[in-house]
């Protein structure tokens, strides 16, 4: 069931996001390199493409600019090491049925094997058939799911990598910005 609910939560986010281009991002330093004041990288920050968790944590580190030098970088770490924690955290789910998954189907293969050779020593041919149609199904559940949850963690894992690169990107240029000096 779980697995079902992130296939939709994955095409979800699928049709709801905006790939972030390289040009788009280019675009962007240039724009904040000219600014004159942190109210205008807020503008174009905000009238970007890029995600709201982007927009909010790069309007947070733009509004710092009264902060010393070492202390705006220290807040732009801050934030940048949040939004890793909380892709990390995202992935989580995922990555563990990815991993538990096909273990789960393994032990659901073995442990109706047991009684099935049992009732086979004693000629339980029906007996038999349950529990090799148990240990089928479990190892079919338990692969399909380590392995579709493998897909959708290698999917989110690129979207999250690439907006995570882009928050960097874009984090150096609004801290390299003298406009106050």
């Amino acid at each position: 069931l779980f697995i079902i609910l992130e296939v939709g939560g994955v095409l979800a986010e699928y049709t709801s996001r905006i790939p972030i281009k390289s040009e788009d991002i280019e675009k962007l330093i240039l724009e904040i390199s000219e600014v004159t004041n942190s109210d205008e990288i807020c503008e174009i920050i905000n009238g970007s493409d890029l995600s709201k968790d982007n927009k909010n944590l790069l309007n947070k580190v733009a509004k710092s600019d009264n902060l010393n030098k070492n202390i705006r970088e220290a807040l732009a770490t801050n934030l940048l090491e949040e939004k890793e924690g909380k892709i990390s955290k995202s992935l989580l789910k995922t990555d563990l049925v990815a991993k538990v998954g096909s273990g789960c189907g393994l032990l659901g293969t073995l442990i109706p094997l047991g009684p099935g050779l049992s009732a086979l020593g004693t000629g339980d041919v029906v007996s038999l058939s349950a529990q090799l149609i148990i240990a089928f199904n479990t190892t079919t559940v338990g692969l399909a799911s380590g392995s579709i949850a493998y897909v959708i963690s290698k999917i989110r894992r690129g979207w999250y990598e690439e907006e995570i690169s882009a928050a960097y990107t874009l984090t150096n240029a609004i801290l390299e910005v003298n406009y106050g000096d």
